[in-house]
């Protein structure tokens, strides 16, 4: 719980967190929609095993704002020749590369909406 409120501490006010949660000023922006989708689905996971309801209450509000975020903003659903579900993926940011569809990104976000639904 307190890495997760850690982590919530540190989202933009759409849920979606920059590629680093500890950036500094000049370091590149990018969102990281894999990290999002982790995030969500273990916000998921951790709220099935808080036992106070205003905690389980809050982490799926949170949980539900970011898969909200993700298929608003982040989602290639509509995209027919795209390879992931995705888009905005950090990865290799350092490197010069990011802004890709990642594959664990895509699993934990059917991984979220999965657990958000109770399956």
């Amino acid at each position: 719980m307190r890495l997760a409120d850690y982590a919530l501490t540190r989202l933009p006010a759409d849920g979606v967190p920059f590629w680093d949660y500890c950036l500094d000023a000049d370091a590149p922006q990018y969102r990281d929609s894999s990290a999002a989708a982790v995030m969500a689905a273990g916000l998921c996971d951790l709220a099935d095993h808080v036992e106070r309801r205003a905690v389980k209450g809050h982490y799926h509000t949170v949980a539900d704002q970011i898969l909200r975020s993700l298929a608003d903003e982040y989602s290639l659903l509509d995209h027919p020749t795209a390879e992931g579900l995705l888009r905005h993926g950090a990865e290799w940011v350092r490197e010069g590369l990011s802004d890709t569809m990642l594959p664990y990104g895509d699993y934990f976000y059917i991984e979220a909406l999965a657990r958000r639904h109770g399956l």
